[in-house]
């Protein structure tokens, strides 16, 4: 125990006294006082009590930063991601059943294809779940807006709205082309997922500089995955309002891509020499 403080006080009859504090490490201030130590005891309950209270709000506020980055960052997207994933399956369900009916080779690659996205998905679930917080964000709404809209656009018109008229008939041929890129496009989505691993996320995110795997050949392999799959999918099944989506999501990737660019090239030095080596953005030998 030891003595840190003594008061002078002057009472209403202007005698004078004494109080010292005494602190003990495990123990409650005492007073040892003279005459009047009332007035020093209030100040010094009344400055603990104020240092309780903030820092009872200051845990309170990080608990509550804590709980809202889990719910924003992790839980939401994951959910988000699991029900693609749920609807997906019940695509893969849908498509098993018509293998049973009417076997072939297209209806077999369109089961293919849905497992296989089914697996894509899965890599952004585990992601968001597991993924430590970024070395820099771009917190731009209109970026946020455009990187959420982009991945959940197509799904939307999809589940909601009607397709509308189809705009031409494909042919046999022309249908196994498309089959056949959009199991290109499935199966880089799942190299580049697995390259990407826990750096993957919606919005423009700096975790890693990720140069390995199809991230050699393209800065973006995800996103021309995805087109590739969304071009497959309308040349077969041409309806005006999924295409008008289509190219909606297209344009909204263009702007992610420049959004992303310029956070990476802010935060890792390394970038602009990756960007010399792999010169291609999007489409190799175009852009």
């Amino acid at each position: 125990m030891q003595q840190v403080r003594r008061y002078g006080t002057t009472g209403p009859n202007n005698r004078v006294g004494t109080a010292c504090y005494w602190f003990d490490a495990e123990t409650s201030p005492m007073l040892s006082e003279g005459v009047l130590g009332n007035q020093s005891t209030t100040l010094m309950v009344e400055a603990s009590t104020r240092a309780t209270v903030s820092r009872n709000t200051s845990a309170a506020r990080r608990i509550a930063g804590r709980v809202g980055w889990l719910l924003t960052y992790r839980l939401l997207p994951a959910a988000a991601l699991s029900g693609l994933v749920l609807w997906q399956l019940m695509a893969l369900v849908s498509e098993l059943q018509q293998l049973n009916v009417h076997p072939g080779w297209v209806v077999l690659g369109e089961c293919v294809r849905s497992a296989l996205y089914v697996l894509f998905l899965c890599f952004p679930v585990a992601a968001f779940l597991t993924h430590e917080p970024p070395r820099s964000r771009d917190g731009r709404v209109l970026v946020t807006c455009a990187a959420i809209a982009a991945s959940f656009l197509l799904a939307g018109v999809g589940l909601l709205v009607p397709g509308g008229p189809q705009l031409w008939r494909p042919s046999p041929e022309l249908v196994s082309t498309a089959l056949a890129l959009t199991l290109a496009g499935v199966a880089l989505a799942v190299v580049s997922a697995q390259a990407l691993g826990g750096s993957f996320s919606f919005g423009p995110q700096g975790r890693a500089l990720i140069v390995r795997g199809p991230y050699r050949l393209v800065r973006h392999p995800i996103y021309l995955a995805e087109i590739a799959m969304i071009v497959g999918v309308m040349v077969v099944n041409p309806r005006l309002v999924p295409l008008a989506g289509a190219c909606a999501v297209i344009v909204l990737q263009l702007v992610r891509i420049r959004a992303e660019e310029r956070l990476l090239r802010s935060t890792f030095p390394g970038f602009s020499s990756y960007a010399a080596v792999t010169r291609y953005r999007l489409v190799p030998f175009l852009w």
